[in-house]
């Protein structure tokens, strides 16, 4: 839920996609998304709810392809991180930049990874969520 959080305080941040680093609707739209998914993942996720857990894995999938979208486009890493840097685009003269996109696409496979670890615990315990209990642990009738 914290997630949801962030990226609503996120609206109108910029986010890398197809080649570019994208503002305006696209931005609003992709943090909109997100936070959406997060609030209610969140949601069910607490109150055990079967919905919920459906959620983890309709997230970790687009999640995935988000970031695989990402990872397959060097145009979108670059544009990232020149974003990242702001208005130091001498910093890319200091250093490789090979290095620094090898080490964002380690953080973005790394942060995937997560979610499917995230998404096999839920299914490894999804006897909980289809139980009907709520977030207080009492059963519901």
């Amino acid at each position: 839920m914290l997630s949801a959080i962030f990226e609503a305080f996120s609206l109108t941040s910029e986010v890398p996609f197809l080649g570019a680093v994208r503002g305006g609707l696209a931005a609003v739209l992709y943090h909109l998304t997100y936070s959406v998914l997060f609030l209610a993942m969140g949601i069910g996720l607490w109150r055990a709810q079967r919905w919920g857990y459906q959620l983890v894995l309709i997230g970790t999938l687009l999640y995935t392809i988000d970031k695989a979208l990402y990872l397959t486009n060097r145009k979108s890493m670059e544009a990232d991180m020149l974003h990242q840097i702001g208005g130091h685009g001498e910093v890319w003269q200091l250093i490789d930049k090979g290095s620094v996109l090898q080490l964002m696409s380690l953080a973005t496979v790394l942060f995937v990874a997560s979610w499917w670890g995230f998404a096999l615990f839920t299914y490894i315990h999804r006897d909980y969520f289809s139980s009907g209990k709520s977030g207080s642990g009492e059963a519901k009738e």
